[in-house]
């Protein structure tokens, strides 16, 4: 993993996203709101396009020397000459350096940045530096015990999988496999965390939606988080680099991912190295309404692979093929692309399969498929489609987990220039070596591959079935809240105890002081249960205010009183607090990491709001000014004494950390002749307490009276 840095504010706009960029340096502190961390090779995209920019900016005007003829001492001839072309650029190493990668290792400096989970790991065996276990088997379970240790009060954890195995959709494919694995591993470590996969501005729509709707899933990102943004997680893996990572050509691609991210693949049983895909739903009737009135069996054919190393050589696909068909002949051939074959029983559907998905469901309808190595024959094993592989550069038993997979590698493979490479280098490299590739294509024997695919269709009813085919209906939404008796909340709130006996005591008091038809003031309520309350006891007529600038938390309050609240009774929504300062700024709250109602955020972000005073709101009647904590207790007073003098509402505070915090409360209350009273929540043990403040004439029965020496 690494990050980058732009060196000035930049905005670039692509077909997909437009991102603004700040500029920075790293010299002094760490600009952690400017730093993106690099997925999907979004910082080349970057560094292109400024470079792009810049050329564009300081291109020379194109300057003509035209000399009359005879005025030169020269004898020149009177031909234009260009002194410097159209367009001329400065040169090379004259070139601003525009963009500045940071390495993991400078990044885990930084406090926030979070640990490291995998093969190499950071900040859980030593507080500095990667750490490398490449001869321990599973390292996984000692490094969960120790990330529970850094917050043993964590209920929920958010991880992240950055740059999400690649880009091609096999990876994909073969990544969330091995990722639903680890999820079925975590359960038995964590209580409850979610995997958020950054995948990046390379990624393909169909990458998302392959990895998207396991129940686990939290967010699928396009394009990098600030190292801001990414101290939010507990945790991650990184696939950055994915095919130079260590042992990736010497084992099983399904094994490799698995100790990539620190299990022991031989403890995964083979069954759970099988593949899933999901399927829309309207995508899937498309796909068999363009199959209808085919007759015989259909093996579908496919010659192409994301790069040149792995595709048949074009020239000869058609006399490959049509000595399959002659040996074949009861089954149609399905192609999705153009070949130079006419024969009637090869289909061209390249006109009904315009689309990734719609590819993966037209394997998943064949009888069985011949592929090179590609996206179609992971998607074989998930629809349990009997297939055979031809293999150009790598091991043809590379998928030894697909029961119904037999893997043929082209004539004299292992001799040839790139064997074990996923792709060549440079289109220069692949120039090279591509004749001797075609010429090993030309040997490829179609007796062989059929008789391969015949066993293998006679063998699959042998085989266990297997669930890999699963039909979705539009993108999996991860749930943004749950739902009890007291209302809705967000969905992974650690609730402390205190503050949630603070509001039960305070629902109780609450009933006790409000009055009806009146208006009562509510700061920062967290949760919905004491609004609801609130609302439902106040009478027609009457006004609630609410004060939460957290938004997922208002927003859920809204919803709740829109439902539950008195018929007739007036909700005034305040994305704020109260106060008399000009701006104030607390963390943003992030609905998918641990959430606490009694702290105003989880995230290094932060959110900036301006302050309303409860005076200038020119209240006529005020009936009570409930603050749950995190309220900023001093600023909402200090905006309210006026209203307080003036109209003389009970002021209930809860829970309020210490007897120091009790003792301001009444100190600043003294001049407008308020009496306070307190209930300690946890007698003998802590400070913490309600506090209810009331005109100094008023007698409380049953808590404490406030007193000073």
């Amino acid at each position: 993993m690494h990050a980058f840095l732009v060196a000035e504010d930049f905005t670039l706009h692509t077909t997909r996203f437009t991102r603004r960029y700040l500029g920075g340096s790293l010299q002094g502190e760490v600009p952690i709101d400017r730093l993106i961390i690099d997925i999907g090779a979004e910082g080349d995209m970057v560094r292109k396009a400024m470079e792009q920019d810049y050329k564009n900016r300081h291109a020379k005007d194109e300057v003509l020397d035209v000399t009359a003829s005879g005025d030169s001492g020269s004898g020149g001839t009177g031909a234009a000459s260009t002194a410097s072309g159209s367009g001329a650029m400065e040169p090379a190493s004259d070139m601003p350096q525009f963009l500045t990668n940071v390495q993991e290792g400078q990044l885990i400096g930084w406090s926030g940045t979070p640990p490291r989970l995998g093969r190499v790991s950071s900040r859980l065996v030593q507080e500095a530096g990667l750490f490398r276990h490449p001869d321990e088997g599973d390292v996984l379970a000692m490094q969960l015990a120790a990330l529970k240790a850094r917050h043993p009060a964590k209920k929920h954890f958010r991880l992240a999988v950055v740059n999400a195995f690649g880009t091609n959709l096999g990876d994909t494919i073969l990544g969330m496999t091995a990722l639903r694995h680890i999820a079925k591993y975590m359960k038995q470590h964590l209580d409850s965390f979610v995997i958020d996969l950054l995948l990046g501005a390379n990624a393909g729509v169909t990458n998302f939606d392959i990895a998207g709707h396991d129940d686990w899933v939290g967010e699928q990102y396009l394009l990098g988080p600030t190292l801001a943004e990414f101290s939010r997680y507990d945790a991650y893996f990184d696939f950055t680099g994915l095919i130079a990572l260590p042992r990736i050509t010497e084992i099983a691609i399904s094994d490799w991912y698995l100790w990539w991210s620190g299990l022991d693949p031989a403890t995964v049983p083979a069954a759970d190295k099988r593949n899933i895909l999901y399927h829309q739903w309207p995508v899937w009737q498309e796909v068999a309404r363009a199959l209808q009135g085919i007759k015989g069996r259909k093996i579908f054919f496919n010659p192409k692979a994301s790069v040149p190393l792995r595709t048949f050589a074009d020239e000869h696909v058609p006399k490959f093929l049509k000595r399959l068909l002659k040996l074949a002949p009861d089954t149609t051939i399905i192609v999705d692309r153009d070949i130079k074959l006419d024969h009637p029983r090869l289909v061209n559907l390249s006109k009904e399969i315009n689309s990734a998905s719609k590819f993966a469901a037209l394997v998943a309808h064949m009888d069985g498929m011949i592929s090179v190595d590609s996206f179609a024959l992971h998607a074989a094993d998930c629809a349990s489609v009997p297939s055979v592989g031809l293999f150009a550069s790598i091991d043809p038993y590379a998928y030894p987990y697909y029961p119904h997979h037999q893997g043929v590698l082209i004539p004299d493979g292992e001799k040839l220039p790139a064997y074990k490479k996923f792709k060549t280098n440079t289109d220069e490299e692949w120039a090279q070596i591509k004749d001797v590739y075609a010429e090993a294509w030309s040997r490829l024997d179609p007796q062989q591959v059929w008789d391969n695919l015949q066993a293998k269709v006679n063998a699959r009813a042998s085989v266990p079935p297997h669930n890999g085919t699963r039909m979705v209906h539009g993108a999996h939404q991860r749930q943004r809240y749950q739902q009890s008796g007291q209302g809705r909340f967000l969905p992974y709130d650690n609730t402390p105890p205190l503050w949630a006996h603070a509001q039960r005591r305070m629902q109780e008091i609450g009933k006790l002081i409000l009055r009806a038809r009146s208006q009562a003031i509510m700061v920062t309520p967290g949760q919905s249960s004491l609004a609801i309350a609130v609302a439902q006891h106040m009478e027609r007529e009457g006004r609630l205010h609410v004060f939460e600038p957290r938004d997922a938390r208002r927003h859920l309050i809204t919803m709740d009183l829109l439902d539950r609240a008195a018929t007739g009774i007036q909700v005034q929504y305040h994305d704020t607090f109260p106060g008399k300062i000009e701006q104030a700024s607390f963390p943003l709250e992030d609905v998918l990491s641990e959430t606490n109602p009694a702290t105003w955020g989880n995230q290094n972000k932060k959110k900036t709001i301006k302050p309303k005073s409860i005076d200038e709101m020119e209240l006529d009647v005020l009936s009570c000014i409930m603050m749950s904590m995190p309220a900023p207790w001093k600023l909402t007073l200090e905006s309210a004494l006026g209203t307080i003098e003036r109209l003389k509402p009970a002021i209930l505070v809860g829970p309020v950390g210490s007897f120091q915090d009790i003792r301001e409360i009444a100190t600043m209350l003294l001049p407008v002749k308020y009496q306070c009273w307190i209930e300690q929540l946890e007698p003998g043990k802590s400070e913490t307490s309600i506090l209810l403040a009331v005109n100094d004439q008023m007698k409380v029965q049953g808590l404490k009276r406030v007193q000073f020496n």
